[in-house]
């Protein structure tokens, strides 16, 4: 599992010719700790308010919430990467008889939008957290305002950049059923980011 290594190994990984993990896992990653930045502001910005009498209700929700993205993005630098190493295991299935060529043509076909999809949770899963880091920004200890600003950044970088991983698993396919419906929720999820 990549999220069971250590920073110096997960990147010395990276940066070698392994084929996992590659940009979706990172930017997998990059959404932790989008998520970890925003909910830290909020859990600073709860502490100094709670020591003055203060609740802050709406900021307990966001963190609730953010538990929920932290989580997924985490269970993400995996998926990623194990859904690309499905392609590359359809890749290496025979093909000597017209049989084998049929099953290989359909695994890749499941694989690409199996990785497709993947790459579209993600997005959905960046724009939440675009989304909550909104009331955290509003709320948010002025020292702390920046991280949750950063964070928000993050988090509509993740989901921006992640479309070329929806994209080149969508050229791909041969359903343009299925195409166009990955690029139509592709563009939907876009959309909510302002």
């Amino acid at each position: 599992m990549l999220t069971d290594k250590t920073i110096t190994e997960y990147t010395n990984l990276l940066s070698s010719d392994a084929p996992t993990p590659g940009g979706g896992s990172s930017l997998a990653l990059v959404g932790l700790n989008a998520a970890c930045l925003v909910m830290m502001a909020a859990n600073v910005t709860i502490t100094k308010l709670a020591k003055k009498g203060v609740c802050c209700p709406e900021l307990q929700r966001s963190v609730e919430m953010l538990q929920s993205t932290k989580e997924a993005f985490f269970s993400f630098v995996d998926k990623d990467a194990d859904a690309f190493t499905r392609i590359l295991s359809a890749m290496k299935l025979p093909k000597d008889t017209t049989e084998q060529k049929e099953a290989r043509k359909q695994a890749l076909q499941q694989s690409y939008v199996h990785s497709a999809k993947v790459s579209l949770d993600i997005i959905k899963n960046a724009v939440d957290c675009y989304k909550l880091a909104d009331k955290v920004v509003e709320l948010a200890d002025q020292f702390v305002v920046s991280d949750a600003h950063i964070g928000k950044a993050l988090a509509k970088t993740v989901a921006t950049l992640n479309v070329h991983n929806v994209d080149v698993n969508v050229d791909c396919i041969v359903c343009d059923k299925q195409k166009q419906a990955l690029t139509d929720e592709k563009q939907a999820l876009l959309a909510l980011l302002d």
